[in-house]
């Protein structure tokens, strides 16, 4: 069907080809209904809202797969005049696209049970709010990066509180706990990040994962680091096969002595691609080949690195740690003033 006219001034009649649908399920029973009661005298235009390029549908989806089921090729639209949260809107006509619904005619191919729409609509309108939520203000709304959030069970006897919360719970509270862990978490936005020079005898390396004295040496430097660690070779190997895993991230600063490569550094970095999030989780420099600047450059080449690929970069770690890791991410340009307590129940 083409172009129909309506009485209201401001409805405008749009191909539908031309309209981005911003929700990939349509509810059967949404949809029967109108099949059985449909009437274009009391059809409600669809909202849209051009964001960029596109012609944004923001509600209106079930409607409009019944018109395109009843072969029109034009949908009567009016423009969205709420102030919504168009971050979202945008983030939902990108995950329509990944599902390959690019505009309202493949509507129809959205249709889905009652219970599955409640299911995995509502599911994923809550995950939208969280990711969203976390993007606007990782370190105070997490003690951890967005994915380990999204996957880490936290067995019982572990309770996480922000820095305020903690300020709040009375002191018998505090005496159930058998060890208390206090993190700051702190945040780089990749804008202005200086230049990973090395002092003369020193040069980069990347870690190669399939070569094994590469385990050897990266593991070595963590326990002179770290003197109470438990990590071993097979927690590194493990590493690897996590989703945040990429191997670029993963580097090491060797000392170059008589023409051989003596790793006395090592970083790693984790990289989100799902929200874009650079995670500092390994930085250590042997102990002595510290106070030489090899910390900062470690930093700096990890971050050169990730701002080709992230849109910011999160760090945390122990306030208590008397080599006050904290003053090293912010000669970096990491900033914020995050606190989290991790408290261990008896």
């Amino acid at each position: 069907m083409g172009c129909e006219e309506m009485d209201e001034n401001n409805i405008t009649w749009i191909e539908a080809s031309r309209l981005h649908p911003s929700q990939f399920y349509i509810n059967e029973d949404s949809i029967c209904f109108l099949r059985n009661n449909f009437d274009i005298s009391l059809f409600e235009p669809v909202p849209i809202k051009k964001l960029g390029d596109s012609l944004v549908m923001t509600d209106g989806h079930t409607r409009t797969c019944y018109l395109i089921e009843m072969g029109y090729d034009y949908i009567p639209t009016i423009e969205e005049i709420s102030e919504l949260d168009w971050e979202a809107y945008r983030i939902n006509v990108r995950d329509c696209e990944k599902r390959g619904i690019f505009s309202s005619i493949d509507l129809t191919k959205c249709i889905v049970s009652n219970d599955e729409f409640q299911l995995k609509w509502d599911k994923y309108c809550d995950e939208i709010h969280n990711r969203l939520s976390y993007l606007r203000n990782p370190c105070d709304y997490s003690a951890l990066p967005y994915w380990k959030e999204t996957t880490f069970h936290k067995p019982s006897y572990i309770k996480i509180y922000n820095e305020k919360e903690w300020l709040q719970l009375s002191e018998d509270i505090k005496r159930n706990f058998k060890r208390i862990d206090k993190y700051f978490r702190i945040k780089h936005a990749l804008i202005q990040i200086d230049i990973s020079d090395l002092s003369k005898g020193y040069k980069f390396r990347t870690f190669n994962p399939n070569r094994e004295e590469d385990y050897d040496s990266a593991l070595e430097i963590i326990k002179l680091s770290y003197i109470n660690t438990d990590i071993t070779k097979d927690t590194l190997k493990a590493y690897i096969k996590n989703k945040v895993y990429d191997e670029s991230l993963w580097i090491f600063i060797d000392e170059i002595n008589n023409g051989k490569n003596i790793p006395v550094a090592f970083g790693l970095a984790d990289l989100d691609l799902f929200t874009k999030e650079g995670i500092l989780e390994w930085i250590q420099v042997l102990p002595e080949y510290r106070r030489k600047g090899l910390g900062t450059s470690l930093v700096n080449e990890l971050l050169n690195r990730l701002k080709r690929k992230a849109d910011f970069v999160t760090v945390s770690g122990d306030c208590n740690n008397i080599n006050n890791p904290i003053k090293l991410y912010r000669k970096c340009g990491f900033v914020g003033n995050s606190i989290w307590y991790i408290a261990y129940k008896k």
